[in-house]
């Protein structure tokens, strides 16, 4: 965690959350002037529903990272922001999204394993079914286990007046 804070990134994605430290992480992200997200599926000891949410909220973290559509809709109801993730390996995975992405209104998403940008453009486009923009798409500071790309594409719910929809 240490090199983390140090790092030139602005957002930390906490992957090994702990309930007996994460008052702590927050508290050196922030001094360190940097967002923490947490991914709430990894956390240990901390509950994957509305109190887990509601806990994590309240020790003051940015944002949280899931799988779990029900998940991401509780965090935007506490004010938190939040990036889904989805393993997509096929275009029956990305029909799945549409579902998803409509119950948990993400404001950014992460696509897992890393995907070709056609595979990309197809979750856009999906996305885009349900009133869900694409702003950006940008390589995600996480590498893949096999070293593979990640990407993250940050959503928003209407079109804004000037949205940059280049691919990476």
């Amino acid at each position: 965690f240490a090199a983390a804070l140090e790092s030139p990134c602005d957002v930390l994605f906490y992957l090994e959350a702990r309930l007996s430290t994460i008052r702590q992480r927050v508290h050196q992200a922030h001094e360190a002037g940097k967002l923490l997200f947490v991914h709430i599926d990894l956390a240990e000891g901390i509950g994957k529903d509305r109190e887990g949410v509601e806990f994590l909220a309240h020790c003051g973290v940015d944002g949280i990272i899931s799988t779990r559509a029900q998940i991401i809709r509780l965090a935007k109801d506490v004010g938190l922001l939040t990036v889904q993730r989805f393993f997509v390996i096929d275009s029956m995975s990305i029909r799945g999204l549409q579902s998803q992405l409509k119950i948990g209104k993400p404001d950014m998403v992460e696509v897992l394993p890393g995907l070709m940008p056609r595979v990309i453009t197809d979750v856009i486009r999906a996305a885009e079914e349900w009133g869900l923009y694409c702003v950006s798409v940008l390589p995600s500071p996480i590498v893949g286990g096999d070293g593979n790309r990640e990407f993250l594409a940050h959503f928003v719910h209407r079109a804004p007046a000037c949205a940059n929809r280049a691919l990476v």
